[in-house]
């Protein structure tokens, strides 16, 4: 197969949050809203999709007095802002009960089918809002949503984010989104400024850790490409040194090797780029990035989980690039399809027109 080259894409590309917001924009009054806005983004090529269900993560949520809530998917208001708006007409909508034992608090929520379908196309704009229904805001309830922090206001705003309609007025949440759409053909989308999550986490080891001493990005790819670096998000405390390591199944194609002491700031995440000879990655078969520490001080990948292995679907590179680890050089466990370690290989070239990349879920964006 004839590759083309393409200089320094990421898949999947290094994130601007991997840390959860506790809440953000919490509704505690009648009148109150929640929305998710952005561009529609779904894998392959599809002219259009239908939405039956959407799907987001609550923070804390207080029922005392029995307050239930509506879902509605809205258009966004070409004419007001900013920032960007819903409509305030609901098109399609889903109750969400107060007795519902999903409603409930640091849960990711999928809801009930929408009153009907909404058909969808890429890139189109879309509004999600939650609010209290038709009865409002009961006793001392409160409702708060979980998405992502973020570094930098500029991350987020510009073509997609949260808001909160709070005293008559909508206000730009400054975090990245964490919701999902689930169409009716059985796969996941969400908005392309979003980054669907249950929960964030690290995982800790060393050289002697038994149960696992490697901890892996695993990568199954259905075509040909080439790649030439990778990054890896890693924590390492003073004289944690390690490696990052490219394995063909079990077989090292490229290895570095990192003294802690070139870490700039010790025992914090740090990201962790390197380059080397290009390596031609073969279709359908098992790779593994592998954070290999070297030394019994112990190191942390971080990765995120998924309420679902479907909602893989709606990150960049879907199902392809899952969680791994082995112990002792032996055997990679099975990948968790509901995980992911945030790293990532640097690709430098791709098959060439008429190969068969376009159709692949993998590397959406």
């Amino acid at each position: 197969m004839s590759l083309t080259a393409l200089q320094d894409c990421y898949c999947p590309p290094i994130p601007t949050a991997i840390a959860a917001s506790s809440g953000s924009g919490a509704i505690d009054a009648t009148g109150e809203k929640f929305m998710y806005n952005g561009h529609v983004k779904y894998a392959g090529s599809a002219a259009s999709k239908n939405i039956t269900k959407v799907g987001f993560r609550f923070a804390s949520v207080t029922k005392a007095g029995g307050s239930a809530l509506t879902v509605s998917l809205q258009n966004v208001s070409a004419a007001a802002g900013p920032p960007y708006q819903a409509d305030g007409t609901p098109d399609q909508t889903v109750a969400i009960a107060n007795a519902d034992a999903g409603f409930v608090s640091n849960v990711f929520y999928m809801t009930a089918a929408l009153s009907a379908e909404r058909t969808v196309t890429l890139g189109e704009r879309l509004a999600i809002v939650v609010e209290f229904d038709g009865a409002g805001r009961l006793g001392a309830d409160t409702v708060g949503f979980s998405n992502c922090n973020i570094n930098e206001g500029r991350f987020t705003g510009i073509i997609g984010g949260c808001s909160a309609f709070v005293s008559g007025a909508w206000t730009l949440q400054t975090v990245i989104p964490n919701c999902i759409f689930e169409f009716s053909d059985g796969t996941f989308g969400t908005f392309a400024s979003a980054y669907p999550f249950e929960t964030f986490n690290t995982v800790t080891y060393n050289v002697d850790t038994v149960n696992q001493d490697e901890v892996a990005l695993k990568i199954n790819l259905p075509f040909e490409a080439q790649v030439y670096g990778a990054w890896a998000l890693i924590h390492a405390v003073s004289g944690a040194d390690f490696e990052l390591v490219l394995y063909e199944g079990t077989t090292a194609v490229a290895t570095t090797v990192i003294d802690s002491s070139s870490i700039s700031v010790a025992s914090q995440f740090r990201v962790a780029e390197w380059c080397f000879p290009p390596v031609t990655i073969k279709p359908n078969t098992d790779y593994y990035l592998s954070l290999k520490p070297t030394t019994t001080n112990n190191v942390q990948f971080p990765y995120f989980e998924l309420d679902n292995a479907n909602h893989m679907q709606a990150h960049a590179g879907g199902t392809n690039f899952l969680f791994s680890a082995r112990v002792g050089a032996g055997s990679w466990a099975a990948a968790t399809a509901t995980r992911r370690p945030f790293a990532g290989l640097r690709f430098s070239a791709f098959p060439s027109v008429n190969q068969p990349l376009i159709n692949s879920p993998v590397l959406i964006g």
